[in-house]
């Protein structure tokens, strides 16, 4: 059975007003500071886990927040959810996260999450499974993959392939190759699209070539997707993410390609092996930290009623061109150890270096 105000009350010999007072959130007055240390120690010791539902029921705070999303789908999404979670923490809040495969599943998974009395919901999938359950009246911001409709915050993937491509373009490079395993020359799928418009309105405005390949239209073989690039003149490969870029990687160097005095490459996310690829990656790197610190800001003012009935924020953050050995830069990060341990993306990487200096 599960420990009880009364357990405690009983265990400390004080009543169970006192017992709630000192364990409110509020930090309540009602008891002494010594009372209130005696009475918390005595609750950690029973294992105590307060109910948060019946919390929420009487308009108590849980200091929660939902998270409806894939947590493990990639390296890029974990480090959003630790440094979400960071944000949170400083905050007083910790997070909850929930997902669902279809569209029954992903109800299922936001009633269950709002009714353990999340104060509100951040919903990282493309799809906004809350915009279809018209009862559900807690606050929630969302913040898809690509931007949708009344989207609050989102990554810029156009503008983040444009500016690169650019940087390119202005070291020399004319006939730019595009990478993902989305089928045919202007795919349909985000955030590919997004990525596929910054790159060919860079072309398009400096006047030099642009293709999109397929690995999917190749089958998955690199030798042959290698030759078409080589076919098509290539001197400049911008990839999907920095997992396809390394492996591609693998493959020029396996053909004689001198990377980059023959051709450059880009991959894209920011993730940090990067750094440990033969030729050191160049990358756009998604802005997590402020994704992070946007998201909590945001659900927060929902929370606290300032922006609960604004219109969506329609936010967009900017990636950065990460330019290194493949991109013909010295890249002085190179240089360095980590201190003390590695981490999924060179962002994340960084902070905990600057953390530990």
């Amino acid at each position: 059975m599960p420990i009880t105000l009364k357990d405690i009350a009983t265990k400390v010999g004080v009543s169970r007003q006192a017992v709630a007072a000192a364990l409110s959130l509020s930090g309540s007055g009602k008891v002494s500071a010594e009372l209130r240390a005696k009475i918390q120690q005595v609750a950690a010791e029973m294992d105590y886990v307060p109910n948060q539902t019946a919390r929420r029921l009487k308009g108590i705070s849980t200091k929660t927040i939902g998270l409806y999303g894939a947590p493990f789908v990639a390296e890029i999404t974990q480090s959003y959810f630790n440094m979400l979670s960071e944000e949170l923490y400083k905050c007083g809040y910790d997070l909850l996260t929930s997902y669902g495969f279809t569209e029954q599943t992903a109800q299922h998974a936001l009633r269950a999450m709002i009714m353990k009395g999340v104060d509100g919901v951040i919903i990282t999938t493309q799809d906004n499974p809350l915009a279809k359950m018209k009862d559900v009246k807690t606050p929630y911001i969302y913040c898809p993959v690509t931007p949708a409709d009344s989207f609050d915050i989102a990554i810029d993937h156009r503008n983040g392939t444009y500016n690169a491509a650019k940087t390119i373009i202005n070291l020399g490079r004319r006939r730019l190759a595009y990478i993902s395993n989305a089928p045919g020359q202007m795919p349909n799928v985000s955030p590919t699209i997004e990525k596929l418009a910054g790159l060919a309105q860079a072309a398009e405005e400096a006047g030099v070539e642009f293709c999109h390949f397929s690995t999917v239209d190749t089958k998955g073989n690199s030798q042959l997707l290698v030759s078409r690039i080589l076919d098509f003149g290539t001197d400049a490969v911008f990839c999907c993410n920095d997992y396809y870029a390394a492996r591609l990687e693998h493959a020029l160097l396996a053909s004689g390609i001198r990377i980059p005095e023959d051709m450059m490459l880009v991959g894209y996310d920011g993730l940090a092996f990067c750094d440990l690829c033969p030729v050191p990656l160049s990358t756009i790197i998604q802005p997590m930290r402020q994704f992070a610190k946007e998201s909590a800001n945001l659900i927060l003012e929902k929370i606290q009623g300032t922006s609960i009935n604004r219109p969506a924020n329609r936010k967009l953050l900017q990636p950065y061109f990460y330019q290194s050995s493949s991109c013909g830069k010295r890249n002085a990060f190179l240089d360095t150890m980590p201190l003390r341990n590695s981490f999924p993306t060179l962002e994340y990487m960084w902070e905990q270096e600057r953390r530990q200096c």
